[in-house]
């Protein structure tokens, strides 16, 4: 029992950066406003689903992805620096790693079982498995240097996109490209590995920043060289997210049919009876290079502003937030929403809602988990959360490899 209190103590009650909690939630939201809407939505209705997935997607798993970069390089750097040794740090996080992709894989082998999925759902990429992956990379990625990381990320988009264009036309009949889809892309809707590995990759650069910018103990409001140097490194780095932001945009202003609509979005607006389109630009089609450049964009902007009002000039939200309760139990609540999500479906087959009434429905979704979230974290019930589960685990398997470690050496 003393292991639960030392490892609460430690792991869940450590200073907390308030934005990537608060960045986290809003993706979680954005996450669950989706799933609403996909599950519950009446037919006649799903042009909603094709907007709202428009703007939602921007903050939603693209994000999510974004903000698990800059806690990854945050805890790496911080973990490094507290253990003095790059080995150490890196079996740690790999053990949290290995936990995560355990986890991805029950997640998915729930959805094969109770989705209905085929066996090749075993392996699909959903944001838990795409982050798990990320964090496996990011590793690697970690040993390079902030700018030829920035660079690997850019050029990682456009291969990307060479290696889509390539393979769309030809994978259903041509067995590498059926290979390299099923590898990286399956499902193509998803979150592919490929595609959102740049999100992770300009996370992991804020994530440094952040860290070593906290961990200086001479950071304070009397402090004013230091304070300018922040804020022009903090300059720098919004105008580097708004020109990606431009540039995706710019470059994004070309068509794109319905060959590229991964999540049919044309095909859900279109049934709206008001309205007839048959192509969207790239910048807003999910998992388009151009959609990839203009999200990272806003993302890094949004990432900044917030950093600078919340954590530097300390204007704290309440810890009861939405966002904030969202954020810090991130992965139980979305393990945790489907079983909301299927509930309806028990007491009535065929429930479903209009375009109007799932407004009030998804109130109270997303309500009844803030409460069940805020209940649990105001009385410090960690211990039942999946985030708590996933750290007890990992704690077991580093010691494991630690102690393997030294047998070897003796």
């Amino acid at each position: 029992m003393s292991e639960w209190k030392n490892l609460m103590s430690s792991e869940i009650r450590q200073k907390r950066i308030i934005t990537i909690d608060l960045l986290r939630g809003i993706s979680i939201f954005m996450m669950l406003m989706a799933h609403i809407e996909t599950y519950w939505l009446e037919s006649e209705s799903f042009w909603l689903i094709g907007i709202k997935f428009l703007i939602v997607q921007i903050m939603g798993t693209s994000n999510f992805t974004f903000v698990a970069g800059i806690g990854f390089a945050y805890s790496f750097q911080n973990n490094l620096k507290k253990s003095k040794s790059r080995n150490l740090t890196i079996k740690k996080t790999l053990s949290h790693t290995i936990i995560l992709i355990i986890v991805s894989f029950i997640f998915n082998g729930l959805q094969v079982l109770i989705g209905g999925l085929g066996l090749s759902g075993l392996w699909a990429w959903n944001i838990l498995q795409c982050i798990a992956f990320c964090r496996l990379f990011g590793i690697l990625i970690l040993l390079v240097s902030k700018y030829f990381r920035f660079i690997i990320a850019i050029i990682w988009i456009f291969l990307t996109e060479i290696v889509i264009s390539w393979m769309l036309p030809i994978y259903q009949v041509e067995s590498f490209a059926r290979i390299v889809f099923l590898l990286f892309f399956n499902p193509i809707h998803g979150d592919g590995f490929l595609i959102f590995f740049p999100f992770f990759i300009f996370g992991t650069l804020f994530g440094e920043f952040i860290q070593n910018f906290t961990s200086k103990d001479k950071i304070s409001t009397e402090n004013k060289d230091l304070t300018k140097k922040s804020s022009r490194i903090l300059e720098k780095w919004f105008l580097i997210g708004l020109g990606l932001f431009i540039f995706g945009l710019i470059i994004g202003l070309k068509p794109a049919g319905a060959e590229r609509d991964y999540y049919e979005l044309i095909k859900w607006i279109n049934t709206h009876p008001n309205i007839d389109i048959s192509s969207l630009p790239f910048f807003i089609m999910p998992n388009s290079y151009a959609w990839v450049l203009f999200c990272a964009g806003w993302q890094i902007m949004f990432a900044i502003v917030s950093f600078y009002i919340i954590d530097l000039k300390g204007y704290f939200p309440k810890s009861s937030n939405i966002f904030n309760i969202f954020g810090k139990y991130s992965l139980s609540i979305y393990f945790g929403h489907y079983l909301l999500l299927y509930f309806p479906f028990f007491i009535d087959p065929n429930f479903s809602l209009n375009h109007i009434n799932i407004w009030f429905f998804f109130i109270g979704f997303e309500a009844i988990i803030w409460l069940i979230f805020y209940y649990l974290d105001k009385k410090q019930h960690y211990k039942i959360s999946l985030e708590f589960l996933i750290a007890v685990f990992s704690r077991k398997l580093n010691s494991f490899l630690n102690n393997k470690s030294k047998d070897s050496n003796q």
